[in-house]
């Protein structure tokens, strides 16, 4: 099965699946906003608010010059920051996407009433379809040789 065919519809296909999720949001620089195994939901950027130029009718010219400069520089900042939430936000929707595109309609029930929140979206299929750690161990230890030998 190729990474591309990789669907989650059960426990046996969380650790490979939660894995490409991973990476996707590693890629995205967004994997300590969305990681499912943070008790609380991490804190998203906020949509900045765009500066008003707001200048008197009776402003003098040298008040008016401070107040235009400090309104470009808050115009700077703004850009700055509308560009790094709408990054994180365009992240946030192709990994929602991808998340969707990968999971059977079986487990659609898991996250239908939920926030649409990738970080909602993966502490409820974890809920539901991650194996118990200690399930998780007995079937790594069940691959695992009992003594290694060597291969000389």
């Amino acid at each position: 099965m190729s990474i591309r065919e990789l669907k989650l519809a059960s426990s046996k296909d969380w650790d490979a699946w939660i894995t490409i999720v991973k990476g996707k949001a590693i890629a995205y620089r967004i994997w300590d906003l969305i990681d499912p195994s943070k008790v609380e939901k991490p804190t998203p950027l906020e949509k900045p608010e765009e500066p008003e130029l707001d200048i008197p009718d009776n402003e003098e010219e040298e008040e008016y010059t401070k107040l235009l400069v400090r309104y470009k520089l808050q115009m700077a900042k703004y850009k700055s920051q509308r560009s790094k939430w709408k990054e994180q936000h365009e992240s946030f929707t192709k990994l929602i996407d991808f998340i969707y595109d990968t999971i059977t309609v079986a487990n659609i029930v898991y996250i239908q009433k939920i926030e649409v929140h990738p970080w909602n979206i993966l502490r409820a299929l974890k809920q539901k379809l991650a194996p118990p750690d200690s399930a998780y161990s007995l079937g790594v230890r069940k691959y695992q040789p009992l003594h290694q030998k060597d291969v000389w």
